[in-house]
């Protein structure tokens, strides 16, 4: 018997690819169940007009990893409440391509748009970990640290196998004599460059962290209450 709490756990691992953040802490699962080897999942969005490209990526994502669960025959992942729900449903369910069901929208598949939010995270991630390097000993220090000398004081371990997971996502070496800070690319960075570095990694973060709070808004406004309801909870935490 699968287990509903391997299936949330498995889904913990799929992103909003905008938000970089989990469809479970995004509060996006609505609905687990399980018959036996078959799963099927519910997933809403904060607006009844949530980009489609977005929403066939977390679909398709969750259907994958909901997938790769042991004892999982297969899974089902219906998006609901969305204009576009029965064609993005459908057409992940039948393996299909977003440009296949969305031929007027697409210009071309997900991978390049995927790659790019890949990007984003990655500095995203990255700079509150490079900022404790360079706290720990400048700049100069910061350019030349390497993985295997492992995180800088401050950065917890969340922090740390975060900003290591998303330089996994784009392929980065991993081995502990590795350069630690590397521009998106891979390359590495020169010390002089590492404040404006710094300054334009905030200022993505800040976007990222502002468009969170919107759609945690929307959300909340359309399932959880109301937006006063969302405010109280914003107030208690």
């Amino acid at each position: 018997m699968v287990a509903e709490e391997a299936v949330r756990a498995a889904l913990g691992g799929v992103l909003d690819p905008e938000l970089d953040q989990s469809v479970v802490s995004l509060d996006f699962v609505r609905a687990i169940a399980v018959d036996g080897p078959d799963v099927r999942v519910e997933l809403r969005l904060p607006t009844f007009w949530c980009s489609p490209s977005f929403a066939y990526m977390m679909v398709a994502d969750a259907r994958s990893a909901v997938e790769a669960v042991p004892g999982v025959r297969r899974a089902r992942v219906e998006l609901v409440e969305h204009f576009a729900a029965e064609r993005v449903t459908e057409g992940v369910d039948g393996g299909r391509s977003f440009r296949a069901v969305f031929p007027d929208e697409a210009d071309g598949e997900l991978d390049e748009l995927r790659r790019r939010f890949r990007l984003k995270a990655f500095v995203v991630r990255q700079e509150p970990v490079l900022r404790a390097a360079c706290a720990a000993g400048g700049e100069s220090a910061a350019a030349a640290w390497r993985l295997g000398r492992g995180a800088p004081d401050g950065v917890d371990e969340a922090q740390w196998a975060e900003y290591l997971g998303r330089r996994r996502d784009l392929g980065m070496p991993e081995g502990p004599a590795e350069i630690a800070f590397t521009d998106p690319q891979g390359r590495p960075l020169e010390p002089a460059s590492i404040p404006d570095y710094l300054r334009l990694s905030r200022s993505m973060r800040v976007s990222l962290e502002s468009n969170t709070e919107f759609c945690t808004g929307l959300l909340a406004a359309r399932y959880g209450g109301g937006v006063e309801a969302w405010q109280g909870k914003e107030v208690a935490a």
